[in-house]
This record gives structure tokens, sequence and C-alpha cells, in this order.
């Protein structure tokens, strides 16, 4: 019954990711540009309770 269920799952989802294709024209990247007088700023996080091994936080203006 679950490989029944995955088979159907993919026969619906694939179609579904090969007609992303037709939207390629329509969907353009983010670009950036760094604004005067705002440098960019990467910080460490260290480890909190809900972050427990820490991070990396950036911040970027726009």
């Amino acid at each position: 019954m679950r490989r029944l269920t995955c088979v159907w799952l993919a026969l619906i989802v694939l179609p579904a990711c090969a007609g992303l294709d037709q939207l390629r024209g329509l969907v353009q990247p983010p670009t950036f540009a760094q604004a005067d007088g705002q440098p960019a700023e990467i910080r460490l996080i260290g480890p909190r309770a809900d972050l427990p091994l820490g991070g990396a936080g950036v911040r970027l203006w726009t």
C-alpha cells in the first residue's frame, strides 16, 4: 500500500515540476547592490536554547 501511494504521488508531482520550466522567462533571480553608507554585516551568533549550535547572521541593506 505504501509503495502504491509513493508511485501515485510521484505521478502527480513530476509533471508539475516539469511544467515549472515554462516559468523561466517570467521569474528572474534577485539582484543585489551595496547601499551607499551601509556596509554589509556578517556576525557570528553564539549557542542559545533555540539554536544549540549557534550560527551566522547576515544583514543586507536594500
